[in-house]
């Protein structure tokens, strides 16, 4: 059984470098939520989207003892932010870190929520892929009261969809998390074998 054919929630971890811009989230606030949403949706799969290695060994240990399966792109993870001029070295391959940002953001739009911080930049596109693929606004879990510019962007009966948490807290449940918008594509199906996608 594949990912393509399960629902999935997207967990954005920002580490590394990304301490420069604000402090660091510890993974016990994405796990709360994750937690939550296996409870509440049964959705047990999560697609992690990181730079850093250690966050994908640490959520997948979680995962394992909280029967949930973790998926991530099979690249390089040098837990610093390689597009940063500031931060990133010099002598990377911008052409690869742009494949496998692309490859998140198409695997990622299939996701029914979002977790992560709202101070990210991440936080506004990767939301915006997945709404237009379900044709509808979906989940976005903003952590540890973390914002720049992305809270408040959904508006009227979708503004519940966007919620801004502080630490500890748990969101609140939206009801139609529970009817995907669309159906899983075939062509998806194609798209994770290209992607060396985990499990």
């Amino acid at each position: 059984r594949r990912l393509d054919h399960r629902p999935f929630v997207v967990a954005a971890v920002r580490r590394g470098n990304k301490s420069t811009e604000t402090s660091l989230i510890e993974m016990w606030e994405f796990t709360n939520q994750l937690q939550a949403i296996q409870d509440r949706y049964k959705i047990s799969d999560v697609l992690i989207q990181t730079e850093d290695e250690d966050a994908v060994r640490e959520l997948q240990n979680w995962c394992s003892m909280h029967n949930m399966r973790l998926h991530f792109t099979h690249n390089r993870r040098s837990g610093v932010d390689e597009f940063s001029s500031k931060f990133g070295p010099t002598d990377v391959n911008m052409t690869e870190e742009g494949r496998v940002a692309t490859l998140n953001l198409v695997i990622g739009s299939r996701g029914l929520a979002i977790v992560g911080s709202l101070h990210s930049a991440w936080l506004k596109l990767q939301p915006a892929f997945m709404t237009a693929y379900h044709g509808k606004a979906v989940l976005v879990i903003g952590l540890a009261g973390q914002d720049h510019w992305n809270s408040g962007s959904y508006l009227g009966p979708e503004a519940s969809a966007q919620q801004l948490l502080k630490s500890g807290e748990v969101f609140q449940a939206v009801p139609s998390l529970q009817h995907p918008g669309r159906a899983s594509r075939p062509a998806a199906e194609e798209t994770s074998s290209l992607l060396g996608m985990h499990p």
